[in-house]
């Protein structure tokens, strides 16, 4: 006996999706505000994927989705070339500025006041592209 309560009380999301959608024709024009703000349908009744990411909400085994496996890996693997790349181009300007001016080395606050234009700037600039990027790849 509480196997068939079970059964009459659960709804399937099809059921779910085809309540909504007969509830939101059945609505007509109200003439008082109340009214009205009662007919607008709640975000979980709203045709399409509000409705479906509702349900599948409420029933988390009925969600089959794509996890794009293969984009990720493909993705990562462009970032880290980019990485890689900026990376030497960082080592370059390091080795450049070392020779120019040793302090831009050894102090942080040197080089993010270094003067626009300068190769102490290009290294600052470089160094805050490099951190964008990475915390893409993380």
């Amino acid at each position: 006996m509480p196997q068939k309560a079970e059964c009459v009380n659960s709804v399937s999301p099809m059921a779910d999706i085809e309540m909504a959608a007969s509830d939101t024709s059945a609505r007509g024009a109200s003439s008082s505000p109340s009214q009205q703000q009662r007919d607008v349908p709640r975000l979980d009744h709203v045709e399409g994927y509000p409705k479906l990411a509702h349900v599948i909400g409420r029933n988390p085994e009925y969600a089959i989705v794509r996890r794009f496996t293969t984009l990720d890996v493909k993705l990562l693997l462009y970032l880290q070339a980019e990485l890689v790349q900026l990376e030497h181009e960082l080592s370059n300007l390091e080795v450049l500025n070392h020779q120019e001016d040793v302090s831009l080395q050894q102090s942080v606050s040197r080089l993010m006041k270094a003067e626009r234009g300068t190769n102490g700037w290009k290294q600052w600039e470089k160094i805050q592209e490099l951190l964008d990027k990475k915390e893409k790849y993380s």
